[in-house]
């Protein structure tokens, strides 16, 4: 039997290509540094770009109990948490308590059940989460800007053999672009902008 050859990056990337592929990209770049730094820039770097960026967003139909006057949306879940709350409904007498507290400000507090719907902004729990698979679209789509945020803050670290303010002015301009286009495309709804936006029907999130 014929087997049919199949490509693989592993032997070349690693067992962790996602992280690893920064990790050569930025000692090819700076070769006096360590993991350990690059590591800890690099988790900055993420959590920065989905809280700037609001890329990674969710809605999820929410259910306050009788009698209840808050209910809180965060966690996400065990790999997301909240950053914004972008839209609610479902209240006509509320507001957000950061980062996703929804209270109930009507008075005297209701008796029945109330329910919506929000739209949110997540960020991943951990550096681990998102390693190990979560968002891992971050990884091919945004690779460029990830890395460039990652090498803006390295360089931009006084008094290190790797300091160096030219490159991290430049690396930060990009990792700027690269925030503004992917806050630019999740408001797109990830299309090209033709149509009217609405929410995806698989895109329900968890029940509360």
């Amino acid at each position: 039997m014929t087997v049919t050859p199949t490509a693989t990056l592993d032997t070349s990337l690693g067992t962790d290509p996602s992280v690893e592929r920064i990790y050569d990209n930025v000692q090819v770049q700076l070769p006096a540094i360590g993991l350990s730094a690059i590591k800890l820039a690099l988790w900055n770097t993420l959590e920065d770009f989905f809280i700037q960026s609001t890329l990674k967003r969710q809605r999820l139909f929410w259910k306050m109990e009788p009698g209840a006057q808050t209910i809180d949306l965060d966690p996400f879940d065990e790999t997301w948490n909240v950053v914004w709350v972008l839209h609610y409904d479902g209240l006509s007498n509320a507001q957000v308590e950061p980062p996703a507290l929804l209270r109930d400000l009507t008075y005297p507090v209701p008796t029945v059940e109330r329910g919506g719907k929000v739209w949110l902004a997540l960020k991943p729990a951990s550096f681990e989460a998102i390693r190990l698979g979560s968002g891992s679209e971050v990884w091919s789509t945004w690779f460029e800007t990830i890395l460039a945020g990652t090498l803006y803050r390295l360089c931009a670290q006084p008094a290190k053999p790797y300091s160096s303010p030219d490159l991290a002015k430049l690396n930060a301009a990009l990792y700027r672009r690269g925030i503004q286009q992917a806050r630019d495309t999740a408001r797109r709804g990830f299309t090209d902008g033709g149509g009217n936006w609405r929410f995806p029907y698989f895109a329900r999130g968890r029940q509360h």
